[in-house]
């Protein structure tokens, strides 16, 4: 299964803010200042901060399309999405098919934006150009901002096997408050070889803040989705189980045949 994103040299980690820390404005300059350090980290090509890991933590909610009539709150759509920092799609090799991808420039002083999905474009807007369409989270009482598409980029997988290419959308983590995120380094070797140098890097900023869950990006897709390679597995055993008994059945029957 291609899951639509790199996986290989990909540290990835958690990082939660201690309970009470409710200062937004502190924290999303803890956000650009960690990435800064660990795209500096010596052997990383590029680093970015998110709500989730792709694949894996996704978060739903519904989304109002802006010219949409809706008559109840069941007929409200779903989305996947996620809240990213600059160089999310750079750091996962997720190339940006239309407009632009998240910026550092796409901060809370500026225009709300989003990047979408292709499934996303399809579902809501008829495959047709999404560029400076708006949606905004929530139902039909929400009162949150409007967010402006400013790029389109492919599917990748959602985390479900049903239904693999959700629509999902990218918001600016920038413009979003989160109290736990997940880190990502693109390296050039193997991954969790750098796992002491971002340890410094956030003990640098604020050594209140722990890391959990330190793994390379391959494993951290494979552990949600080792189902998928179980039954996988064990199909593919009873599949060549039946071929072999199949096979000397066939034999025998021949045999006795040609007898």
């Amino acid at each position: 299964m291609d899951p639509g994103f790199r996986t290989a040299n990909i540290f990835t980690s958690r990082i939660g803010f201690p309970a009470g820390y409710t200062d937004t404005t502190m924290q999303r300059q803890f956000f650009v200042d960690l990435r800064a350090r660990l795209a500096q980290i010596p052997g990383a090509r590029s680093a970015s901060i998110e709500s989730g890991l792709p694949g894996v933590n996704l978060n739903g909610g519904n989304i109002m399309i802006e010219g949409a009539t809706y008559a109840t709150e069941k007929d409200v759509p779903n989305s996947r999405w996620l809240a990213v920092s600059a160089d999310y799609f750079g750091t996962f090799d997720v190339r940006v098919r239309q407009g632009r991808g998240i910026l550092e420039t796409d901060r809370l002083d500026t225009e709300p934006v989003a990047v979408v999905s292709e499934s996303f474009v399809k579902q809501f807007f008829a495959g047709k150009d999404a560029l400076g369409r708006r949606f905004r989270q929530g139902g039909l009482t929400s009162k949150a901002p409007w967010l402006t598409i400013v790029g389109v980029v492919p599917d990748i997988f959602s985390g479900d096997p049903n239904q693999p290419t959700r629509p999902t959308y990218y918001a600016p983590l920038t413009q979003n408050h989160t109290n736990f995120v997940s880190l990502s380094v693109r390296t050039d070797g193997a991954p969790l070889a750098i796992t002491q140098q971002v340890r410094d890097a956030i003990k640098s900023l604020n050594p209140d803040i722990p890391m959990y869950w330190i793994y390379s990006m391959d494993e951290a897709f494979a552990r949600p989705t080792w189902f998928i390679r179980v039954f996988g597995t064990m199909f593919m055993m009873f599949g060549f189980i039946a071929l072999f008994l199949a096979s000397i059945g066939l034999y025998a029957v021949m045999s006795f045949s040609v007898s």
